[in-house]
């Protein structure tokens, strides 16, 4: 009989984390689950701890798999090479320095049943050193705009690990990731997956803990590669645009979508030297979308502009202090 859920857990260098992870996946209510865990060439002690607490559960020692890379190619092929080997109906993807309600494998596939979905969602809480934050995700009720509104991700977050999808979608070529991409790696896969899908449900309850304060995440600190990422990404949705005859349909939303995804990075990143670097990036959507982006925005966009590089910083700084202050 094949498990009901697939969970797939990519493991690099995540020793801190990977006790709690393997703790609270280990102990999901749902009974029919195969755990896959990718070793994507770690170098500290992690695949020890996880074999450690693997040996603690032996009522699920013939469900779990870890899976070795040669090298280390970052989450999305990872997470596409043990997509290979996933027997369940559902997929479901959790990051090895994140960790999840020990319900939420069950109450997620449950309400794939009742629902009939392609995907479910859920909310997320985004946990700090000393805080958590509520992130409720979006699902448009329409699905003509399931799709556009991933494009975007005004409402909705990219990231697959808080959804629960029908293995079957990832039969579709373009739901597989063929890129060593490690930031934004998954918005590529999760916008194709939200192209195909026809039912999309959601639980409104945080099963997802997304830890934001692991120095070694790809999202702690901004750099280069994400900046390349970005880039990687918009020729790869160009091309899916333009083979699904989507390019015009969708012309204007990519547009200004390039343009805020750029100056989103621009103020991410704390070197003005990286800002210069990729400062013309997308420079006709800048153009042509100019008038479109908040003051903020326009600001940062004029400053890059005018090469005053050294007062972007500033900039972010003023921008990082009033968003701190107003949190508060």
């Amino acid at each position: 009989m094949n498990p009901q859920v697939t969970i797939i857990i990519p493991v690099y260098n995540v020793s801190a984390y990977i006790e709690k992870c393997a703790h609270n996946l280990f102990s999901q209510t749902l009974y029919e689950v195969e755990f896959i865990f990718v070793n994507d060439a770690s170098t500290d002690n992690s695949i020890l701890k996880l074999e450690k607490t693997i040996a603690l559960y032996p009522e699920i020692i013939n469900k779990v798999q870890i899976i070795q890379n040669e090298q280390n190619f970052g989450p999305a092929i990872s997470r596409n090479k043990a997509l290979d080997y996933a027997k369940g109906e559902y997929i479901l993807v959790v990051d090895s320095d994140d960790f999840i309600d020990s319900d939420m494998v069950e109450t997620m596939y449950n309400e794939a049943l009742i629902s009939n979905a392609d995907i479910v969602a859920c909310d997320m809480l985004i946990e700090y050193a000393h805080k958590s934050i509520y992130f409720s995700d979006y699902v448009p009720e329409n699905a003509s705009e399931f799709f556009p509104n991933m494009l975007t991700n005004i409402k909705s977050t990219p990231s697959l690990c808080n959804k629960l999808i029908k293995r079957s979608l990832y039969l579709h070529e373009q739901c597989r990731s063929t890129t060593n991409a490690k930031y934004i790696e998954d918005k590529f896969v999760s916008a194709c997956l939200y192209y195909y899908a026809t039912k999309i449900t959601k639980v409104n309850r945080p099963f997802y803990h997304y830890i934001k304060h692991n120095p070694d995440s790809t999202t702690y600190s901004f750099n280069q590669t994400h900046f390349e990422s970005l880039i990687l990404f918009w020729q790869k949705m160009d091309e899916f645009l333009l083979k699904n005859n989507l390019t015009e349909k969708y012309a204007q939303l990519t547009s200004i979508t390039k343009v805020r995804d750029k100056v989103n990075l621009l103020f991410k990143t704390d070197s003005y030297k990286i800002r210069k670097q990729f400062s013309a990036i997308f420079s006709t959507e800048e153009a042509e979308n100019f008038k479109h982006l908040k003051f903020g925005e326009k600001l940062m966009v004029f400053l890059v502009r005018k090469k005053l590089f050294i007062f972007t910083s500033l900039l972010r700084n003023l921008i990082q202090l009033k968003t701190k202050y107003s949190s508060n």
